[in-house]
């Protein structure tokens, strides 16, 4: 997705979004077991907490607990369409048996993008306001 123009990458993103709206319920569905949430910025993600064996054994056996879990939501996002689209942003351990996991948009960032968009937002209703009472 590298050497799309950023137009086709937003193109493309849209159609993710409609695809992540459309398959919201297969996506945090409980009974999958892959416990994954949406957030606003489009974002999957999930807390994996792993068996009490990783603070006897180490980050191996958590890098193995991770892949498999991993393994497990590529199927799904293969089921529902949209593994050409999503890539592993990020994984931060959160203590020391759990570990947060966020599949993301590949094309860019979209929690930058949303950050943007949202000061983008409120410039334009600041400078709104502002040009109202000038006018007055």
């Amino acid at each position: 997705m590298e050497e799309l123009s950023i137009f086709k990458k937003y193109k493309l993103f849209r159609y993710f979004k409609k695809l992540l709206k459309d398959n919201k319920e297969i996506i945090s569905n409980k009974k999958n077991g892959l416990n994954l949430r949406i957030d606003k910025a489009q974002r999957i993600y999930t807390v994996i907490n792993c068996s009490p064996d990783v603070a006897k054994y180490g980050k191996n056996l958590a890098e193995k607990e991770i892949k498999e879990y991993v393994t497990r939501a590529e199927k799904l996002f293969i089921d529902i369409g949209i593994l050409e689209y999503v890539g592993i942003r990020d994984i931060q351990q959160i203590s020391e048996l759990d570990f947060l996991v966020v599949f993301g948009y590949k094309g860019f960032n979209t929690s930058s993008f949303y950050n943007r968009l949202y000061i983008l937002y409120v410039l334009l209703g600041i400078s709104a306001i502002l040009s109202i009472f000038f006018l007055i």
